[in-house]
């Protein structure tokens, strides 16, 4: 075996290099509350957690029911495995059964599961 190619092979090997990304599946954890029967308006709290497969940054959204979604947002992770905790909120004034959920951008696109959530103003 040639020299070249040994180097080449420890190059294209080697975890310094790994491809950054996220780890399937996102998770969204939690809304709470997920049903809300009193005064309005009311705010609904997303929590998620977003797991990286190597170093690099991560972007993501989050999207809603009612079309719109957030600015996109940054995070970074330093090594593989790396569990991130990320938020959002939304409040409403009216009844209304919806969901919301988190979608990556880059470096890879995953979407997580759908958060649902219901609001009955009194």
């Amino acid at each position: 075996m040639s020299r070249a190619f040994v180097a080449i092979l420890l190059f294209v090997t080697s975890p310094l290099f790994a491809v950054p990304g996220v780890k399937s599946p996102v998770k969204l954890r939690t809304v709470k509350p997920q049903y809300w029967n009193g005064r309005c308006p009311h705010e609904f709290r997303f929590i998620g957690d977003i797991t990286s497969r190597g170093a690099g940054d991560v972007q993501f959204t989050w999207d809603r029911s009612d079309g719109a979604s957030s600015p996109i947002e940054t995070i970074h992770f330093t090594a593989p495995n790396q569990v991130r905790t990320v938020r959002t909120s939304w409040a409403l004034s009216q009844n209304f059964r919806g969901w919301e959920q988190i979608r990556v951008t880059a470096p890879n696109f995953i979407r997580s599961n759908r958060a649902p959530f219901q609001l009955r103003c009194r």
